[in-house]
This record gives C-alpha cells, sequence and structure tokens, in this order.
C-alpha cells in the first residue's frame, strides 16, 4: 500500500539528507587526510556513506515502484496486493542514486530536530542564566556598597555633627567662663571703689561729730581740717569711680549698669550732707540734726551698694548665661 504524501515527504527528506553529506563529505575526507593507507581510508570513508545511501533507496525504492500517480478523483482506487520486496540501489528508478560520490546519513541516525531544538534551548537557558546571575550578582554587589557606603557616610555625618556639637559647647562653656570672669573683674572693681568713697566720707563725718564746743581752738582746728582733707580725698576717689562705672556698662547686663548707676547716685547726696556739716563747723553753727543728715545719706547709699553686690552675684554665677 502506498500513500502519496508519505512519498512525498520522504523523497523530500531523502534529498535534504543526500545534500548534506555532499557539502559534509570533502570536509571529513580533509580532516582524516593521511592517517591511514588509502584503500583502507576510501574503504573507511565509502562504506558509511554508501551505507547512508543505500538503505534509504532500499527503503523507498518500494514506495516508489508501487504506488500510483496522484488520483484526480475520476480513477478507480488502485488494487491491493502483497506487498513486493525493497529493491537494491541498482535497481532504483529513481535519479537521487546517480549523483557522484553523494551518500546522506539516514534520517534514523541523525538527531531529531526536536532533540536538537532542546540541546540548545539547554544552552541557550544556560547562557541567559549566566548573564542574569552576573547582572544580579552585579546589582546586588552595587546596592551592598552604596548601603555601606551610605551608612558610613551616615555614620561619620552623625560624628561629625557630635564632634561638631562637643566643640561648640567647649567654646561655649570657655566663653562664658572668660565673659564671667571679666564681669567679676569689673564688678569687684567698681564695688570697691565706691565703698572706699564711702569710708572716706564715713571718716570725715566722724572727725566732725568729734568736734565740741567746748574743746580748745587747736584741737577744733585740727578735727575740721583732717574733715576737709578726707572729703576732698573721697572726691578724688569718685572721679575714679566713674571710669570704673563706664566699665560696667560695658560689660553688661544692663541690669548691673542701672545697678552701678543707682549706687554712684546715692553717693551725692551724702557728698551734699558732709560738706554743709562741715561749713557748719567753720562757722561754729553747727547742729546735731547735720550729724543726723549725714548717716542717713550714708546708710541710704551703702545700701545701694548692697543691691549692687547682689546683682553681681547673681549675673556671676557659672549656670548663668550670656544676656
Amino acid at each position: 500500500m502506498s500513500t502519496p504524501a508519505l512519498k512525498r515527504d520522504n523523497n523530500r527528506l531523502d534529498l535534504f539528507y543526500r545534500q548534506h553529506v555532499v557539502e559534509v563529505k570533502p570536509a571529513f575526507r580533509e580532516v582524516t587526510a593521511g592517517h591511514e593507507e588509502p584503500s583502507a581510508r576510501r574503504d573507511s570513508l565509502d562504506c558509511p556513506f554508501q551505507l547512508a545511501t543505500e538503505l534509504p533507496a532500499a527503503v523507498l525504492a518500494p514506495s516508489a515502484s508501487t504506488s500510483p500517480p496522484p488520483s484526480n478523483g475520476s480513477e478507480p482506487p488502485p488494487e491491493t496486493g502483497p506487498p513486493t520486496l525493497p529493491m537494491s540501489a541498482a535497481e532504483t528508478p529513481s535519479n537521487l542514486t546517480e549523483w557522484p560520490g553523494t551518500t546522506i546519513a539516514p534520517h534514523w541516525q541523525r538527531a531529531p530536530l526536536g532533540h536538537q531544538n532542546h540541546a540548545m534551548d539547554a544552552g541557550l537557558a544556560g547562557l541567559l542564566g549566566g548573564v542574569i546571575g552576573a547582572a544580579v550578582g552585579a546589582v546586588g554587589a552595587t546596592a551592598s556598597a552604596w548601603i555601606t557606603g551610605r551608612k558610613a557616610e551616615q555614620q561619620a555625618k552623625i560624628q561629625s555633627e557630635t564632634q561638631l556639637g562637643q566643640v561648640r559647647l567647649q567654646i561655649d562653656a570657655e566663653r562664658t567662663r572668660a565673659l564671667l570672669g571679666s564681669r567679676k573683674s569689673a564688678y569687684l572693681a567698681f564695688a570697691e571703689s565706691c565703698h572706699l568713697v564711702q569710708g572716706t566720707l564715713s571718716e570725715a563725718s566722724i572727725k566732725l561729730g568729734g568736734i565740741e564746743a567746748s574743746d580748745p581752738p587747736e584741737e577744733r582746728e585740727e578735727r575740721r581740717q583732717a574733715a576737709r582733707r578726707l572729703w576732698n580725698e573721697a572726691r578724688t576717689l569718685n572721679r575714679q569711680l566713674d571710669r570704673l562705672q563706664h566699665i560696667v556698662f560695658m560689660e553688661g547686663p544692663s541690669e548691673m549698669g542701672t545697678a552701678a548707676q543707682a549706687a554712684t547716685g546715692a553717693l551725692v547726696p551724702y557728698f551734699g550732707a558732709v560738706i554743709d556739716w562741715l561749713h557748719a563747723v567753720d562757722h561754729e553753727t553747727e547742729t546735731p540734726q547735720h550729724g543726723a543728715e549725714s548717716n542717713r545719706a550714708h546708710s541710704e547709699a551703702y545700701g545701694k551698694l548692697l543691691k549692687f553686690l547682689y546683682a553681681a552675684a547673681d549675673t556671676t554665677l557659672p549656670d548663668i548665661q550670656d544676656r
């Protein structure tokens, strides 16, 4: 029994195999040339290719000899009979065997196309897997390096900010310490000078208070001259106090300047009370009222000095911020 479609496909496959052998055989001979005897080399070369040529022809010969031409639909179906034996290569009517030196390996000796595709797919998959793995590894290494660098940068930034903060705190502490030291010196100098002025005026008041109407004229004059000398000395010290008051204003804060101004202002009535008492002694018109006025002025001036000292102590404490 012959099938036209199978016959057509077999002939095409046989032609493809023969053409492939024609292309491969010269390269095979060139590679194996010089490695064996000429006769043995020819037998070894011709035998496989001859087998590959004769076997497909023997298989395809019955189909070529017994199969009728394609039917056009008007002819009766072919009669079926016993199958005929395959013909040899010499009896094959096909003109494919007439090609000189052409031998094609049969399709059952060649790797199936599906198997080749599977092998190619496996190789391609391996190649793609390697490329993807390398890309993933590179991306992972880059990401890891970026993350590590980012962490190192953040740690360095935090460390730098911490060190900068410590330096700033140290600078602020040194500045505050220096500022407080400078202020303390200015406040102390002003307070000492103010206290010295008050003490000098107080000594002058004591000299004037010791004068009695029954004292000898020489003793009276001596005490009067001593009181005038002390008053002039206090006036000289008060001029120096003005310069120290200006330093307090410059050191600040403004509260200390106000307290210093109040302390120096309280000395003015004290100077006036002492000089009025001294003039009364010169004219021998002194009264106990002059002594009382001097004592009142002294108490007021001393109270202003104490307020200045209290404000200075609060300002120069270490925990007081710069104002």
